[in-house]
C-alpha cells in the first residue's frame, strides 16, 4: 500500500477454517516515500498468498525463501504500487523472508554498495552470520559483500531480509505520519 496523502485502513483477516484455530503471523513493515510522492493519490496492490514467488534451498530442499519485494535469481516479487520506493528496480529494494531448517545455510549474494542492507531475526534459537555466533535480532549488514547465514540451532530459523537503496532526504515523523519538514507535518496532521 502506498499512503501518499491520506488513508485510513484495518487490517481485517476473513477466517479461513470454521472448524480449527486461524492462526497468523502477521508483519507490518512501513517504507518511507520520497518528498515528490508524499501527496500523492493512495494506492495498493493486492499481493495473494498463492502468487507470491516462493523458493526451495538447502540440504534437504526444505528450507524457503518467500519473494515479497524485489528480486531473487532473475524472478521478480509481484508488482508494488506504482509510487512506492520499491517499484523502480533501480531502488534495489528486496524484501524477503527466510525460513532456514537447522543445519542449513542461506548466502546473501553482494549487491552494490550504495544498498543499505539489514537482517531481522524474528525466530531462532541459535544462529551463525559469516560464522559468528549473534544474539541480535537486527544485524545491519555490508551490502556489497556476500553475507553467510547459518542456522546451527536445533529449530527453525525464521529471518527477514531488508535492503534498498536509501532516499537521502530529510524526514520529520510524528505517530504514523511521515514529511519532509515540521510546517508539512503539522499540515498533514491538521487535515
Amino acid at each position: 500500500m502506498t499512503a501518499g496523502d491520506g488513508v485510513n485502513h484495518s487490517e481485517m483477516f476473513p477466517l479461513v477454517n470454521k472448524d480449527r484455530s486461524n492462526t497468523m503471523v502477521l508483519f507490518q513493515i512501513w517504507m518511507n516515500l520520497p518528498n515528490k510522492n508524499r501527496h500523492v493519490k493512495p494506492n495498493y496492490v493486492m499481493h495473494w498468498h498463492e502468487k507470491i514467488p516462493k523458493f526451495n534451498f538447502g540440504s534437504e530442499n526444505k528450507s524457503k525463501l518467500t519473494l515479497w519485494a524485489g528480486q531473487f535469481k532473475g524472478t521478480k516479487a509481484l508488482t508494488p504500487p506504482e509510487k512506492s520506493w520499491a517499484y523502480n528496480e533501480a531502488n534495489n529494494v528486496n524484501l524477503w523472508l527466510l525460513e532456514i531448517q537447522a543445519a542449513d545455510t542461506f548466502t546473501l549474494e553482494s549487491t552494490t554498495d550504495t544498498v543499505n542492507r539489514a537482517i531481522y531475526i524474528v525466530e531462532s534459537d541459535s544462529v551463525q552470520v559469516d560464522g559468528r555466533l549473534v544474539k541480535n535480532s537486527q544485524i545491519v549488514l555490508d551490502a556489497h559483500l556476500p553475507t553467510q547465514i547459518s542456522n546451527v540451532g536445533s529449530t527453525l530459523c525464521v529471518i527477514l531480509v531488508m535492503q534498498g537503496k536509501p532516499i537521502n532526504e530529510k524526514i520529520v515523523h510524528r505517530g504514523p505520519f511521515v514529511m519532509g519538514s515540521e510546517s508539512e507535518l503539522r499540515e498533514t496532521i491538521e487535515k
